[in-house]
């Protein structure tokens, strides 16, 4: 997600590479679509959007997972 984030991207789009990655490579689920960016960081716990990143933003997500090899994951970044 970080080497493919680009600003005019929608958090959406960010999002989906997460859950694209995961499920190609036999991950089970994702568990929530908390992910934001500029001023929808405060207050926190909003899902992602088709707000576009700017250059310059902040981005935080976090999620739970099941993810390849059943690996269950807490991510938060």
């Amino acid at each position: 997600m970080r080497e493919a984030l680009r600003p005019g991207m929608t958090e959406n789009e960010l999002w989906s590479i997460l859950h694209q990655t995961n499920i190609a490579m036999g991950g089970e689920w994702i568990e929530g679509r908390l992910l934001v960016s500029g001023d929808r960081i405060n207050p926190w716990f909003h899902e992602c959007s088709d707000r576009m990143v700017r250059a310059g933003e902040l981005v935080a997500f976090d999620t739970d997972m099941i993810g390849p090899f059943g690996f269950c994951a807490d991510i938060f970044l």
